[in-house]
């Protein structure tokens, strides 16, 4: 009788005992069955998002730097084919061309599939570029009866067609990269919110099983299973979220389109480190050939006597002072010391302030870029006359820099020509603007210097400019007005 109340009382605690067992072990199921629920569902959406980044966002930047980078060329193609008349750069015109038509049609499939601003700024794209190649520059080019004089007349529309196209370009290229911002946001937004739902689903995966820790070691074997069970899991979606991450940052790196470059990207025989390089030097490429452009344009402007002068009575030491206070920055990020030393007062002289202060710029960008760190630059200007000669103002812009070789001091005034090639940017062609343009005003731009021991540029500028270039300065204004 004795033992079958023991077995029975057993038995009811046994009962009992698998009807507490219930409620944890319930709750550790159903925590369980949510963290192999969510987990995936959040992945899925996070992967889908870094997929359309990499498939999609990032694609899309790439084809439009390529646009770009082909925009800039054929700008250069243009200028080269007015400078030369050569019907090979209107050839390598049509073969950009065509790259940029082939690279649209496929930046315009990638757009249909992302958000409507996306779609308007492609289409405000595709509509402007298609004005840009409507025009009749290209037509006339390709054609081969483009003339440079009928150019020069429509430089200031071209240019502004060429601003309004990089304009919507960029703007578009603002989109996509808000675009790919959002689509970041929204992962990280879904990582965050698994986390927190993971955090939750695990607190009371660990409550119930240390609630089953009371009720014995079936209890507590499945409470450490569980948190076994929990802990692979996160290691699981750590790993593959860092998986996906880097796969991306891999897979996300951009792009280039001129020449050598272009081939080599095509070909992936690039780490990632090149391919970085490659695109730094195409996008520099492509704003070079820009400034070259403008350098181009103003440099055959000034000789054919079309470049635009406004002479009148001019306070130029107060231009000078302007000049040198906008360089002082630039020196003493160099480390140098840049001073002023200016007559007071200096006679009144009659001449264009643009271009004195664009000469003045000029000296002083050579002075600073090819003077180590600790040197001087001094920014002298004194009226001077004699010897049967006009009076006129000695401008003088002098370094402590590496000096110029004797046998280059007039080499440095030709186009394209630097002293030291790769050392330093630029078109090589500011010395000689300069002096262009200083001839235009009646003065001349003079150079002394011994390698090693700086040098002085010597700009000599009348007080009036000859007779025969203010003509020419009217009638230009004249022309360009009528235009």
């Amino acid at each position: 009788m004795d033992n079958r109340a023991t077995d029975r009382r057993r038995h009811e605690r046994l009962y009992r005992s698998n009807l507490g067992l219930f409620a944890p072990t319930g709750l550790v199921l159903v925590t369980l069955a949510s963290l192999l629920a969510f987990a995936p569902v959040f992945q899925g959406q996070i992967n889908a998002r870094w997929a359309a980044i990499a498939d999609v966002t990032e694609p899309s930047r790439i084809l439009l730097g390529d646009i770009q980078a082909s925009l800039a060329q054929e700008m250069a193609s243009v200028g080269a084919y007015v400078l030369t008349e050569e019907p090979l750069f209107a050839g390598r015109y049509r073969d950009l061309r065509a790259q940029e038509r082939r690279r649209m049609i496929e930046l315009g499939r990638l757009a249909l599939i992302q958000s409507p601003e996306v779609i308007a700024a492609y289409r405000t794209l595709s509509t402007t570029a298609e004005a840009w190649h409507g025009r009749a520059t290209e037509e006339e080019m390709l054609a081969g009866t483009l003339e440079s004089a009928e150019y020069v007349e429509r430089i200031a529309s071209e240019h502004l067609m060429w601003e309004r196209l990089l304009t919507t370009s960029n703007d578009l290229r603002d989109v996509l990269l808000a675009e790919e911002n959002r689509v970041r946001t929204e992962i990280i937004q879904f990582e965050r919110a698994r986390r927190g739902i993971t955090t939750a689903l695990v607190g009371l995966a660990l409550l119930a099983a240390l609630a089953a820790a009371w009720m014995g070691k079936q209890i507590q074997r499945l409470r450490l299973q569980a948190e076994q069970r929990g802990r692979e899991l996160n290691s699981l979606m750590d790993r593959r979220a860092h998986l996906i991450r880097g796969v991306t940052h891999d897979v996300k790196n951009p792009l280039g389109v001129i020449s050598g470059y272009a081939e080599l990207l095509e070909a992936g025989i690039l780490d990632e480190s090149a391919s970085r390089n490659a695109l730094s030097r195409i996008r520099d490429a492509s704003r070079s050939a820009v400034h070259l452009i403008d350098d181009l344009l103003e440099l055959s402007l000034a000789e054919s006597g079309e470049l635009r002068l406004q002479f009148e009575p001019l306070d130029l030491r107060e231009q000078l002072e302007m000049v040198a206070s906008e360089h002082a920055v630039a020196a003493a990020e160099a480390g140098l010391e840049l001073t002023a030393e200016i007559a007071d007062p200096l006679p009144c002289v009659t001449t264009d302030g643009l271009r004195i202060r664009q000469i003045m710029g000029n000296l002083l960008t050579n002075a600073i870029k090819y003077t180590p760190a600790g040197g001087r630059i001094l920014l002298a200007a004194a009226a001077a006359s004699g010897n049967g000669e006009p009076e006129r103002i000695i401008i003088d812009v002098t370094d402590t820099g590496r000096g110029i070789p004797e046998d280059k001091l007039e080499e440095i005034f030709r186009e394209f020509t630097r002293l030291e090639p790769g050392a330093e940017r630029g078109t090589g062609l500011g010395l000689t603007i300069s002096r262009r343009i200083a001839r235009i005003l009646g003065g001349e731009i003079t150079v002394k210097s011994e390698s090693g021991s700086g040098s002085t540029f010597t700009f000599l500028l009348p007080l009036q400019p000859p007779p025969e270039r203010l003509r020419t300065a009217s009638a230009t204004a004249d022309r360009q007005a009528a235009g």
